[in-house]
């Protein structure tokens, strides 16, 4: 899916989906600037099956350690690499357990982030 995006689209769009995941008031309203461009479907498997798996640990962590911004060139490798991985039978099941965990927990992030988007399409 994500192979229609440039590699410089990418990470613009890694970037804007990670600002979910930051210890600060996630601004909707910026990351729908940034995204709104691009078909939901495709951002929403980014953001659930790419940026999520990577940067849920900093929503999760009891002190986080990204405040303002993950770093792009950190974030597109983390992506990439955690995207590359050979994957046995055993680790494709914990992947869609933990998957379906992600996509359990941060749907309201999701939705939160659709809604902005669309009512920045509205705008426009």
């Amino acid at each position: 899916m994500d192979d229609l995006l440039s590699p410089d689209e990418q990470v613009k769009i890694w970037a804007a989906l990670s600002d979910a995941f930051l210890d600060t008031e996630v601004n909707y309203q910026h990351i729908a600037k940034q995204i709104c461009d691009y078909p939901l479907p495709v951002l929403e498997h980014m953001f659930f099956t790419e940026v999520t798996p990577v940067c849920a640990a900093n929503a999760f962590a009891v002190i986080p350690t990204v405040w303002a911004a993950f770093d792009e060139k950190w974030l597109a490798e983390e992506i990439s690499k955690n995207l590359s991985k050979k994957h046995t039978k055993f680790s494709n099941v914990v992947a869609q357990i933990k998957l379906k965990f992600l996509r359990k927990y941060f749907a309201e992030e999701w939705q939160e982030i659709a809604r902005a988007i669309e009512a920045e399409r509205a705008r426009s």
